[in-house]
């Protein structure tokens, strides 16, 4: 009797073709080519009765393959040249699966906002008008006959001016400004750093160049008054009366007033 290489199906010796899927039986395995050979794989044999039998693989030891008929409950153990492969293996390999290495991972895309945003500020317009602002604060603001007062000076000095009232209104005019426009100043730098108060900053952005602006000018006039207020030269310019620490707040106080938000990471 020939087995069919391809179902293993039983089919007369002078059978050319099996009766159950219709491949060639004149070479057995030649229409599939070789066969991967393991465990559920087809295979059929010539028994000790001189019988042929088609069998399953069920166990490998070495060259010794334990293969169950499968026209029975039989099994028997054959070596590799006492059988042909007829069909490759039947039965899935079973995968074990692998524990899973210990992995550590980075989140690179948080670690680059993170230096982003650190450096963000150091690039931000706000902050170095901010800075400009600052440094003007502790330089000269007016220019008087004997000395030159900064506003430093002027802001530590503020309970004798407020005392004085209008005994003392252009240095009441000066501490009120000098106060809006620090304060505004130090919101404003901290924006910058550190990214909260977009409202704030929005707002106190603008205050310090309209106060400083309307401080010149107030200061321009009483020069051109000669009013006696301040203590200055008769024959002095506002020019030479108004301090390095003005024009740096008024430099400063336009570059915060037309920087923008900060942009969001």
């Amino acid at each position: 009797m020939a087995y069919c290489s391809k179902c293993g199906t039983q089919n007369a010796e002078t059978a050319k073709f099996c009766v159950n899927c219709g491949v060639s039986l004149q070479e057995p395995g030649s229409s599939l080519g070789p066969q991967p050979l393991g465990i559920g794989s087809k295979v059929f044999f010539v028994a000790g009765d001189g019988k042929s039998y088609s069998g399953t693989i069920k166990e490998i030891n070495g060259d010794q393959y334990k293969v169950g008929y499968d026209s029975s409950d039989f099994e028997t153990w054959l070596n590799r040249s006492q059988f042909t492969v007829i069909a490759g293996i039947t039965t899935p390999p079973v995968y074990t699966p692998v524990s899973s290495p210990n992995v550590t991972y980075t989140n690179t895309s948080a670690t680059a906002a993170g230096r982003s945003s650190s450096r963000v500020f150091i690039t931000h317009p706000g902050f170095w008008g901010s800075v400009m602002i600052i440094i003007g604060f502790f330089t000269d603001w007016l220019n008087f006959v004997d000395s030159s007062i900064t506003g430093y000076k002027i802001l530590s000095s503020s309970r004798e001016i407020i005392n004085a009232g209008d005994n003392d209104k252009p240095f009441l005019i000066m501490l009120i400004a000098i106060g809006v426009i620090i304060l505004s100043a130090v919101i404003c730098i901290f924006y910058t750093i550190s990214g909260v108060g977009r409202p704030a900053f929005v707002l106190f952005k603008i205050l310090p160049l309209l106060t400083i602006i309307s401080f010149v000018a107030y200061i321009i006039v009483k020069v051109q008054q000669k009013t006696g207020d301040l203590d200055i030269p008769a024959d002095s310019s506002a020019w030479k009366v108004l301090g390095v620490g003005i024009y740096l707040t008024l430099v400063g106080s336009l570059v915060l007033a037309i920087s923008r938000s900060r942009r969001k990471l």
